[in-house]
């Protein structure tokens, strides 16, 4: 007579919300997530670029102060006495966020004349600018160096750039135009 034998029915594990792609600045927190049915006890090894990500064994992944060698591509294995499942692979992008490193600086011009304000930032592209005067937006002012020509008096004020990508956001100093008349020879 041979020995009972026991017969374990279960499900393996399948992948019902997959991880989803994050881009955040550097030293920020991301985070991949996984949600799975499967027959417990579940087991999780996250992955970074194929190899294992030490610690990574929850259906949830935090890096906190992330680093550009953190970025890479990540998935998820979670196994089971039944089975193995692999989530989809995610990239995970880190920025270094916007920074100036030349504000723009005052200016004093004629009437008539060329206003000529610019701004040099560094980050992770593409960085977008958006120059205000006195507060409020000037139109289809969205380049790093801003042009006015045939300044008026009521040009004068103050001139700011607010630099963004999607690893953050940064605003110059204010920059002063004054508006004069220019010398006139009368003898």
């Amino acid at each position: 007579k041979s020995a009972n034998a026991t017969l374990s029915v279960g499900v393996p594990p399948t992948i019902l919300v997959q991880p989803t792609n994050e881009a955040v600045a550097v030293g920020a927190v991301a985070t991949f997530s996984v949600v799975v049915n499967g027959s417990a006890p579940l087991t999780y090894q996250w992955l970074l670029n194929g190899g294992n990500v030490p610690n990574a064994t929850n259906n949830v992944l935090v890096i906190s102060n992330a680093q550009i060698s953190d970025g890479g591509r990540y998935r998820v294995r979670v196994a089971n006495a039944f089975g193995i499942a692999n989530s989809s692979n995610v990239l995970l992008t880190i920025g270094i966020p916007p920074a100036i490193d030349t504000q723009p600086t005052n200016l004093a011009v004629a009437i008539g004349g060329v206003a000529l304000f610019s701004v040099v930032a560094e980050g992770t592209p593409p960085l977008n600018y958006r120059w205000s005067f006195n507060g409020t937006n000037v139109l289809n002012a969205t380049n790093s160096v801003l042009v006015i020509t045939n300044v008026q008096s009521s040009n004068g004020g103050n001139y700011s750039v607010g630099v963004s990508s999607t690893f953050g956001s940064v605003k110059s100093s204010n920059a002063v135009l004054s508006v004069g008349q220019a010398p006139v020879i009368i003898a």
